[in-house]
This record gives structure tokens, C-alpha cells and sequence, in this order.
């Protein structure tokens, strides 16, 4: 199993890869986690900031020799690299991996954007706290390198997807966002698995309702829609402006710190 991400760090990627190697150890099966040093697994040394993530993956292949390699691909999560200027020079620091690992390799996407998505990715890079000027400037050069990568990005996922044994999708949606044209979908064996959100309770004590709803200063006697997911621009949380919401309902949105951005 590779993922970046893997508990205690927090992030949906690695608490789906945890679940998903401890589902298969209790179907008997061998599994070794290849993850952030933060991780809990047996390799450690994954991390977005290093460039030579291929390499640990490399030596972890030929320590081990497994049979099969899951890669959860969230480009992020491998420093993905937008070119302002050659677009084909955009990369993550696991394609070499790709090209140059002998065992057969499962992939997992978790992301592929339409333009407007990844046009609203580039406010994300921008840093907060800065002066106007230099937010402008950010907010000015991240524009202009999703523009011109937004295909490049689109690539990246396609070459892997052909270079994969099978793929796996967690939507019929991101399966055409990815696979492009039905042909590309086949060459690539995309499998959806529905999969997503799930709430955790094991580190709190349960409340009960009425608690819950004092904690949140929710009202006691009306019907609340709770929305779980990261709060990030690709999410769909924009739905939440075209929502209708009856005068008896009341929408929570909860939000939650992780190890690489601010709550």
C-alpha cells in the first residue's frame, strides 16, 4: 500500500488505505504500508516535499518483492510540480516510479478536475497573511500555471492510468474525468468503488443529541443536514449556495485541521 497520508495523520486518503489494509490483513493477506514518516507504516519516508519519493519506493519494492503495488494517487500528496512555462515538464515525484517499477501496480485516483474546479485550485496556493500586493502576484503566477497545465494535470492521471494493471474510482463521474474517452476507460481496466466520507467517533465519548446540538449552539428542535468532507474548493461545496433549505432545517458545515494546510 502506498499512500502519503496514513493515521495518526489526519486526511480521507490515508483513513481509506487504513481501512482498506486492515479489511485485506483479516482476509489473510500479507500487507506493508509505504507512507509519510508521520505514518504508522513499515516504510516509511513518503512525504510531498521529497523529491526523490521514487527512490524509497523503488528500494521498498526490491526489499520486499510484493506481488502487487496500490498507489492511492492524489497528485498532491507526491509534490505535484506545475511548469509555468513547458507544460510537459509538469510532474509528481512518483512517475519515474511508474515507468521503472517491474511489479504490477493498482492505482486509486482520487482526483481529476473540469476547468472551472482547477481554475478555483489556484486561490488555494496563494498565502494567507501576506501583503495585498504580494497576494495579487501569487494569485496572478498560480493563475497563469493552472491554465497552462490543466491539461498536462489531466495527462499525468491518463499515463498512469495506462500504465496501471487496473485502476479504481470512487465515481462514475471522476471515472470520465479521468479516462477522457471510453476507449482510454477500457485501456485502463477503471473500476468504480464507491467509497468517501465517514464520521469518527473513536476519539470522543458519544454525546448525546442533545448535547451535540448544545456543543454547536444548534437548536434543540429542528432537523440538521451534516456535510462531511475536507472544506476545499473541489469538494462540491459550492452546492451549498444552490441549496434550497427549508425554514425548519439547519446546514452544519464542520471543519478540521491536517498536516499540511491552516484549520
Amino acid at each position: 500500500m502506498v499512500s502519503t497520508e496514513y493515521p495518526p495523520m489526519q486526511g480521507g486518503v490515508g483513513r481509506y488505505t487504513a481501512n482498506l489494509t486492515r479489511s485485506l490483513r483479516k482476509l489473510g493477506l500479507e500487507i506493508y504500508v509505504a507512507c509519510n514518516e508521520k505514518g504508522e507504516g513499515e516504510y516509511l519516508g513518503l512525504s510531498p516535499l521529497n523529491e526523490d519519493n521514487s527512490d524509497v519506493l523503488l528500494n521498498a519494492v526490491q526489499d520486499l518483492k510484493p506481488d502487487i503495488i496500490h498507489i492511492q494517487n492524489e497528485p498532491g500528496l507526491y509534490g505535484l510540480v506545475l511548469d509555468p512555462v513547458d507544460p510537459r515538464k509538469t510532474s509528481s515525484t512518483i512517475d519515474s516510479f511508474y515507468h521503472d517499477c517491474k511489479v504490477p501496480i493498482v492505482t486509486t485516483f482520487h482526483s481529476a478536475y473540469t476547468f472551472k474546479q482547477w481554475m478555483n485550485l489556484a486561490t488555494t496556493w496563494v498565502t494567507e497573511g501576506t501583503s495585498r500586493l504580494k497576494r495579487h502576484a501569487q494569485l496572478t503566477v498560480s493563475s497563469w500555471e493552472h491554465l497552462l497545465n490543466y491539461y498536462s494535470f489531466h495527462n499525468l492521471n491518463r499515463e498512469k492510468l495506462r500504465m496501471s494493471k487496473a485502476s479504481i474510482v470512487f465515481s462514475n463521474y471522476l471515472s470520465r474525468l479521468i479516462g477522457g474517452s471510453k476507449k482510454s476507460r477500457d485501456d485502463g481496466n477503471c473500476n468504480v468503488i464507491y467509497h468517501g466520507a465517514e464520521p469518527s467517533t473513536q476519539i470522543f465519548s458519544q454525546p448525546t443529541k442533545k448535547e451535540a446540538r448544545s456543543k454547536f449552539s444548534l437548536p434543540q428542535d429542528r432537523r440538521i443536514a451534516l456535510a462531511l468532507g475536507f472544506m476545499t474548493g473541489t469538494k462540491g461545496w459550492n452546492i451549498l449556495e444552490k441549496m434550497n433549505v427549508p425554514d425548519d432545517w439547519v446546514v452544519v458545515v464542520n471543519s478540521s485541521k491536517n498536516d499540511y494546510n491552516k484549520e
